[in-house]
């Protein structure tokens, strides 16, 4: 049986928090960043880091990574090929 995933069991104090490069553009370096820890990754707000994190299974960000690269744009996960 794999053992549950809790917030406590979650620690991203060691991990390397990457930005996107698209973050320096126009929205004044408001943007995203993204770090891995074990078996899940990382989100949090890179102008407010200390606000928290929302944390993903690596499934689940690899989903959101497939249902978002298709086309800029797009208006739906749909149009993009892929299902819900």
């Amino acid at each position: 049986m794999k053992e549950a995933i809790t917030l406590s069991t979650v620690d991203f104090t060691g991990a390397v928090w990457r930005k996107s490069s698209r973050s320096n553009g126009g929205n004044n370096g408001a943007c995203v960043e993204v770090a891995f820890s074990g078996p899940l990754v990382g989100v949090r707000d890179s102008k407010n880091t200390a606000a928290g994190i929302l944390a993903f299974p690596e499934s689940s960000w690899a989903a959101f990574l497939g249902a978002t690269a298709c086309s800029p744009g797009s208006a739906t996960v749909e149009s993009c090929g892929h299902s819900r």
